[in-house]
This record gives structure tokens, sequence and C-alpha cells, in this order.
């Protein structure tokens, strides 16, 4: 635990980004896009390739409103940081920081209903003060999930008053309806300038000729990224000049440069860096050992002698020194990933009954085409833990619809009449004529508090926002005014409803 004098949201988040060093300073962004906002746009999208520095500005902006702004950093294919149970808790953790300054005990009571609820004391303070939503990486790439997306853009106040989005990826990959209804912007981020890359080298204490850095210039077109990547190659250099006069006219090059250090014939090196490349998540060498049954020094020396990795010598974890590598190495190793994929699925089943597993081991079935293990797997033991971990059903849907793909897949009538109950009984448990009575009852009492939290605990949106209609007519048939809150979450609710991005 951080002091509490240094303690603020980005501190609180789990999966801030470390900033760059050096840095080029780049305020002029971050003052564009706070002046956008204050002209009422609503959702800014950071548009850009791969090593732009979109992170980077997002992780910058949020240092500028530390107690205010909010922030999701997601990684397309990592089972760690696009996993919607641990970004939730994440999320949750961080409003309530926010709202009154204790971080949460534990994940028991962080459900569907909690999180609307904080939701809902938010809008409240965001009549006098104005909030800020970082997400980094969900509209990023072609790998994340739409039902994803649909789910982590319902928990947010989009559309409320004094709250505005920072987005990563690409407009045009926003729902529509979401385009039309709201205030959008796309922020297309640049290379750096000629004397943006003189500045950078220069703080490396590096003396190069101006033609020099002007060829880096030229290699690395600008992108903050590559500059990362050739600043390294140089520092550990042992002869620095000769190292840049050596790069390659494409920077593109520069990865088969680097590879050329993994030996051909090295099956180990290989699959140790496929895993790597396949498994998007940070890897330490203890567990990358436990799945090659090898000790962890001699994981340590396979990948140890590679430019393209970077070993943390205190925590012994280990990643490609870039996303760029990563996706270099994925192509180049291809042909190895059924063989990661299994050899992720036999570590998952050494604790098939641990959160780990019954957060990603049906999904993993499913790619492999273990249908028969995936409906094993999913018993009804295992669908009540997966709730009772979460709680909430969103984890009974989606692994339902899991089970009957593979029922279908395998004939299997009788699991497709199991799943297809569950996929049902999962959406109609919580339904608002189940609540309606005790919500009205706590209405005639005045109990607005517990009314609002049943309202805010039912799972389908059509049934929030008949619960909450109910709660404003209420208040109108008792001569008061709905709060300004309760109408502002009534027309968003509205609006998911008819336009259709909201899953529940």
């Amino acid at each position: 635990m951080k002091n509490a004098e240094v303690m603020d949201l980005t501190t609180i988040c789990q999966n801030f980004p470390s900033m760059p060093s050096p840095e080029i300073n780049r305020d002029n962004y971050l003052e564009t896009i706070e002046k956008i906002f204050q002209d009422g746009v609503q959702i800014i999208v950071l548009e850009g390739e791969e090593g732009i520095g979109k992170t980077t500005i997002m992780g910058k902006f949020a240092f500028r409103h530390p107690l205010n702004t909010f922030s999701l950093y997601i990684k397309p294919g990592s089972r760690w940081t696009s996993d919607p149970v641990m970004l939730k808790l994440d999320f949750c953790n961080q409003l309530e920081w926010a709202l009154h300054r204790v971080e949460l005990a534990g994940a028991e009571n962080v459900d569907d209903g909690f999180l609307r609820s904080r939701i809902f004391e938010l809008r409240k303070r965001a009549r006098r003060e104005r909030f800020y939503f970082v997400i980094d990486g969900l509209f990023e790439g072609e790998q994340m999930d739409q039902g994803l997306q649909n789910q982590i853009l319902d928990w947010f106040p989009i559309g409320s008053t004094n709250c505005h989005f920072l987005i990563s990826g690409d407009l045009g990959k926003l729902p529509q309806s979401l385009r039309e209804i709201y205030s959008c912007k796309s922020f297309p981020i640049s290379p750096f300038a000629p004397h943006d890359t003189a500045t950078y080298i220069q703080q490396l204490g590096l003396a190069l000729e101006s033609n020099t850095v002007e060829e880096i210039h030229k290699v690395c077109r600008g992108i903050p990224g590559h500059l990362a990547i050739v600043r390294r190659r140089v520092l550990e250099s042992a002869d620095v000049q000769k190292s840049i006069t050596e790069l390659p006219e494409r920077f593109s090059d520069i990865f088969e440069i680097e590879w050329r250090g993994v030996r051909p014939d090295d099956d180990s090196q290989q699959l140790v860096l496929a895993i790597m490349a396949h498994d998007r998540k940070s890897h330490r060498l203890a567990e990358l050992a436990q799945l090659l049954n090898m000790e962890p020094n001699a994981v340590k020396a396979l990948l140890q002698p590679l430019r393209l990795i970077d070993i943390n010598p205190e925590t012994g974890e280990v990643d490609f020194v870039s996303e760029s590598f990563r996706t270099f190495v994925a192509q180049r190793l291809r042909h190895y990933k059924t063989q990661v994929t299994d050899l992720m699925i036999d570590d998952l089943f050494r604790a098939p009954q641990s959160d780990r597993s019954m957060a990603i081991l049906p999904r993993y079935l499913d790619q492999a085409g273990r249908y028969e293990d995936l409906l094993n797997y999913l018993s009804p033991e295992t669908l009540e833990r997966m709730v009772e971990q979460s709680q909430s059903l969103i984890p009974i849907r989606s692994q339902a619809e899991l089970g009957v793909s593979a029922a279908r897949e395998l004939g299997r009538v009788g699991d497709l009449v199991r799943f297809s109950l569950h996929r049902s009984v999962a959406e109609e448990l919580n339904a608002a004529e189940v609540l309606r009575s005790e919500v009205e009852a706590h209405m005639e009492l005045d109990n607005f508090g517990p009314a609002m939290a049943l309202a805010q605990s039912a799972v389908l949106t059509e049934d929030r926002l008949h619960l909450m209609a109910i709660i404003a007519r209420i208040r109108r048939e008792k001569g008061e005014s709905p709060e300004l809150e309760l109408l502002e979450q009534i027309r968003q609710l509205y609006d998911i409803g008819i336009h259709g991005w909201g899953t529940f």
C-alpha cells in the first residue's frame, strides 16, 4: 500500500501503464483534448497506428486529473486485462476510492448492482465536478469480442452531465448508435516531427550528426514506439556508431535482424517464445518453467540472449520489448499455437475449480475444439461456483452459450437442452416482476436508497428501465421531483434499449 499522501486514481488503477523514459513533451495534445471536452464533446477517440503513443497520452491526461479520472487499460487477448470480472473489480475499486476515499476490502459484494449504485453516486457528484473516463484498448485491433465491448460500455455513465470519455482505437468501431446519440470526435495522433526525434536522441546523451538523426527519423517514421526499440538497440550495443550505421532502411527489417538471435534448431527456445506470443499476458520465469516442466534458470538461459525480450531481475517477469515484436513472433511461430493452447489447458486443469480456471478454461477448450471436455467441465457445480465467484449472471449466460455450441457440434441433445435451460433461467432470474413489489413498498415508505439499490440489481436493461420509471412515477405522485441523476439514467437506459449497444 502506498502512502496516503500519494494515493490517487492513477495509483489505484491496477493496470495503469508505466510512462516511457525519456519523454517528449506532448502537452499540446493534452491541452487540445481538454479544450474539445470544454466545448461539449463527450467522447474523444484517439486514433493512430501501434506505437504512436496513444497509451502514453492517455496516461499523461490521467496524471493531469488524478483525482477525477477513471482508467481501464485493456489488452485484447490477455486473460487478465480483458477479463470482465477483473476489469469490473478494478473499476469499482476506483469508484469506491473516488467517492469514499477507501479501497474495496474484498470482491464478495462487487456485483452489477454495486457498480450501478456507485455510478448513481457519481452522477450526483458530477453536478459540481467534471469526471473523465480513460478506456484504452477496447476498440484496438480485430481481436476484441464485440459482446465484451458492449458489456464494458454499459458500465459507464455515458451521456451524463460533466462525464467525458477518452477512448483509444478507431471511431468507426464504436457502436453506430453511440455515435448517433452522443457528441463524438476523432483525434488523430501524429508521429514525431524531425525536431522531436532530435530532442529524443539528445536526451540519450548521444552526440550524433544531423544527417544520422535524420536517418533514424526516416527509418522509424517518427513513431515513438519504433524509436524506443532503436534506442534500446543502440544503448545495448558495444559500438554505438556501428549499431546506428547498421540500421536497415525499413523499420520492419529490424524484427528480422533480431530474429536471427533465435536458434532455428532449439524447439524449447521457440516454444517459450510461442507461449509468450500467443498467451498474451505478462509471464514470470517460474510460470513458464511450470508449463514446460523445466527449471526457471533454464528458461532464463533460453531467453536472456534475445534482445527482443525484457527480463525484470527483481520480479522475474518477462515480456517482449514491444507489442510489435510480439505480433511478429506470433506470426513466425503460428504453427505452435495449438501446442501452446494445449499446454495452457493442461495447466488450468491442475486446479480446475480455481477462479482463474473458471474464468478462462471454457474459452480455451472451445477454441481448441475440445467440446467433450468443455461439456464435462461445465457441470452444474462449476456453474454454481462461477456465480458465487463473480456475483453475477454474466458467466452463466456466456458459458451456457459455449455449452450450446459444443452440444450442437457433438449432436448431444440432452446437453443442448440443459444449456438452453441454463441460458433461459439466467435471463429470467432477475426479472423486474420479482422486484416490482419490493421497489413499490420501499417507495411508499420513502426508502429511496433501498428502492434504487433493488432497481440497480436488475440484470436486463429493460428491467432496470421499468423499475426506475416506477420510482420516478411514485416520486411525482407524491408531489416530489425525481432526482436529475435518476432522469439521466432513465434516458440513458432508454437510448440503450432503443439503439442496442447495452448487453444487460
